[in-house]
């Protein structure tokens, strides 16, 4: 469990610091945005606009599971309403791809896959760490200052695959899933529960080589399907109700 919150420097300040990278990189970049209204989404998006071509920003994240004003401190996927308003607002700000991040407990997550396209986004994300408590060893107060905190790690696996089910059961955007993602194995379970991509993260600390292993995996389960792409498995493990 953690609670480091989200850095703010400054959307100036992230872009002089990470620019530079994001130029070199050898893959595409996607630059998740976090705003606590529709309005500083919408200024955040149009500074960001005025310098993503030169930065080689292929995409915009928005994340749904940092907290919104309009819901008294709540975060955003706790609303369909709010979370598709924002939505609505990032694709009038945009004309880039634009991705969608949502936990485990994102509330309607069937219905926000359904209807999150039309409101503009191209890909759901179910990749966001869910909240968390845990009281401090003299059962006093909490373990993080912050209260609650979010979980990551194998912890939070067996609830994202059943949050990517149910997105992929609500016949909406293609998903990337994520949430306790540490093997070849794992990321097979996420394609196997609708996923059409998989996010790592925390793993990445304890072995940066696994996204190749993941890779490396899926070209073989691919290859023993006699199938050509790893779109062959997404789903099957869904049976019926993948509709």
């Amino acid at each position: 469990m953690h609670a480091v919150n989200r850095e703010n420097p400054g959307a100036d300040e992230v872009i002089d610091r990470h620019g530079a990278s994001w130029r070199s990189a050898p893959c595409a970049v996607a630059l998740s945005l976090v705003a606590s209204s529709v309005k500083e989404l919408a200024q955040l998006i149009k500074r960001v606009e005025r310098r993503a071509d030169e930065l080689g920003i292929a995409a915009l994240e928005i994340d749904l599971t940092a907290p919104c004003d309009g819901l008294e401190g709540a975060r955003w996927e706790s609303s369909a309403e709010e979370s598709l308003r924002l939505i609505d607002t990032a694709r009038g700000a945009s004309d880039r791809p634009l991705i969608a991040k949502v936990s485990s407990g994102a509330r309607e997550i069937r219905r926000l896959a359904g209807e999150s396209m039309d409101a503009g986004i191209d890909v759901l994300s179910v990749s966001g760490s869910p909240h968390g408590f845990l009281p401090d060893r003299a059962r006093r107060g909490p373990a993080v200052a912050a209260g609650i905190g979010e979980l990551s790690g194998p912890l939070v696996r067996p609830a994202a695959l059943a949050a990517i089910a149910e997105a992929a059961n609500g016949a909406g955007a293609p998903i990337i899933g994520g949430g306790g993602i540490g093997s070849p194995a794992d990321a097979l379970d996420a394609f196997a529960a609708g996923a059409s991509a998989v996010s790592l993260g925390t793993a990445l600390w304890a072995d940066p080589r696994l996204p190749r292993a993941v890779g490396d995996s899926l070209r073989r389960a691919v290859a023993a399907r006699g199938e050509t792409s790893a779109l062959a498995l997404r789903g099957s493990a869904l049976g019926s109700r993948h509709e």
